[in-house]
C-alpha cells in the first residue's frame, strides 16, 4: 500500500498532466493538515522520479491555504528553474551538434527526450539529463566528430550506443534500442520491429533536431520501461511518457498491441496502461483495448513508486565484496520483475548480464 505522501504526489503529478482532473475539492481536502515534514517527503518523491519541476507547475498553482511551506516552495521554484536552463542548454548543444561540418549529412533522430517532451502541458518542465540519438550509421557519425576533435567512448561491452560529450551535454549514439532482453535473437527481433517502425514510418521534423514518429515511440517506451523495470529502475516519468503518448491519439493503437505482443511485453505493458488510466487520468478510450489484472497493476505501481536511484548509486561506491552482496540481494528480489516482463525466460542471462555489468563498472568504469 502506498504511503499518503506518495499519493498526494501522484495526484499533483495527475493535475500537472492535466489528462483528467482530480476535482480540485478533494484534492485540496487531502493537503489539509499536510505537515512540512510530509510536505518534504512529497519533494523528495518528486526528485527521485524525475518529475519535481511537472509537479512544481501544479503545487505553485493551489490554494494558499494548502501550499507548500515557503522555503520548501522557494527550493522546488529553484530545482524547476534549473530543469528549464538546462533544457535550454541541451536544445543549444543538439542544434549545434546537428549542424557541425561532416556531421550534417548523417541525418540525426533525438530519442525519448525532445520527442516526448512536446506531449507535455509544459514541455521545458520535463526533466532531462542526457540525449540520445540515432542515425543509422553509427560508425560514420563516430569518424565524423572524431575528425572535429570529440572524444567518442565505443560501448565495447553492450554495443548499445557509443556515448561522447558536447557542449558540456552527454550524448548517447544507439547501435541499437534494447540489451536487456533475453537471448539474442529475440533481441535482434525487437531491434528490428523498432528500426522497421522508425525508418519505415519515418521522422518528424522538429527543433532541434528530427524525433521519431508516435507508434516508434509507443513501442520504445514500452521495450525500456520494461528494462528499467527488470531491474528496479523504472520511475514515474515513464508512467507520464505512457499516459500522455496515448492520451495524444496519435498512436496505432492494432498495431502497437500487436508489436508489443511480438515482444512478449503485453502483460507488462497492460499493467502499466491500467496505472495510468486510475492513477494518471489516462481516460480509458484513449488506451485501446487492455487485459486489467488490478492485483499486478497495485504490485507494480507499489515497486515503482517506491524506485530510489539513490540505492544502485551506493552500490557503486561500496567496496568490492559489499557491494557484489547486495547486488546479489537486489537481484534476487528483482525476480518477479524479470519473470512478469520477459516470461520466465531471464534468470541465467541476466544473471550473467549482472556479473558483466559489475565487471564494467569496476574495471572500465561506468561511461
Amino acid at each position: 500500500m502506498m504511503r499518503r505522501t506518495e499519493r498526494i504526489a501522484i495526484g499533483l503529478l495527475r493535475q500537472a498532466l492535466g489528462l483528467a482532473q482530480q476535482a480540485a475539492d478533494d484534492l485540496v481536502t487531502e493537503l489539509r493538515g499536510l505537515s512540512g515534514q510530509e510536505w518534504r517527503e512529497v519533494y523528495r518523491f518528486t526528485v527521485r522520479h524525475f518529475v519535481t519541476a511537472v509537479v512544481f507547475d501544479a503545487a505553485e498553482r493551489l490554494p494558499a491555504e494548502v501550499r507548500p511551506p515557503r522555503d520548501l516552495l522557494l527550493q522546488w521554484a529553484v530545482h524547476a528553474d534549473k530543469v528549464i536552463r538546462d533544457n535550454e542548454r541541451i536544445a543549444h548543444a543538439t542544434q549545434s551538434l546537428v549542424g557541425l561540418p561532416g556531421v550534417q549529412g548523417i541525418g540525426i533522430t533525438v530519442l525519448k527526450g525532445a520527442g516526448l517532451a512536446s506531449l507535455y502541458p509544459r514541455p521545458e518542465l520535463r526533466e532531462s539529463c542526457d540525449v540520445d540519438i540515432y542515425t543509422g550509421r553509427a560508425d560514420d557519425f563516430n569518424r565524423a566528430v572524431r575528425a572535429l576533435g570529440i572524444e567518442v567512448h565505443d560501448d565495447a561491452l553492450e554495443h548499445k550506443h557509443d556515448c561522447f560529450e558536447y557542449c558540456d551535454v552527454y550524448f548517447e549514439n544507439h547501435r541499437s534500442f534494447v540489451n536487456s532482453v533475453p537471448g539474442r535473437a529475440m533481441r535482434r527481433h525487437v531491434d528490428n520491429l523498432l528500426v522497421g517502425l522508425l525508418e519505415g514510418r519515418g521522422v518528424r521534423r522538429a527543433a532541434p533536431a528530427d524525433v521519431p514518429n508516435p507508434d516508434f515511440n509507443a513501442l520504445h517506451i514500452v521495450v525500456h520501461t520494461a528494462e528499467h523495470f527488470s531491474h528496479g529502475a523504472a520511475h514515474m516519468r515513464h508512467l507520464c511518457d505512457w499516459a500522455l503518448l496515448l492520451a495524444s491519439g496519435e498512436v496505432d493503437l492494432t498495431l502497437l498491441r500487436a508489436n508489443i505482443a511480438e515482444c512478449g511485453l503485453l502483460r507488462f505493458a497492460d499493467a502499466m496502461t491500467g496505472i495510468c488510466i486510475d492513477r494518471m487520468g489516462l481516460p480509458s478510450e484513449a488506451a485501446g483495448p487492455v487485459q486489467r489484472d488490478r492485483e499486478l497493476e497495485n504490485r507494480v505501481m507499489s515497486a515503482i513508486a517506491g524506485y530510489d536511484g539513490k540505492i544502485m548509486h551506493d552500490l557503486q561506491h561500496k567496496g568490492w565484496w559489499e557491494s557484489a552482496v547486495d547486488k546479489l540481494r537486489l537481484f534476487i528480489d528483482n525476480d518477479w520483475r524479470r519473470r512478469l516482463v520477459y516470461n520466465n525466460r531471464s534468470f541465467a542471462h541476466s544473471f550473467v548480464k549482472q556479473v558483466s555489468q559489475t565487471v564494467r563498472y569496476r574495471i572500465f568504469g561506468r561511461r
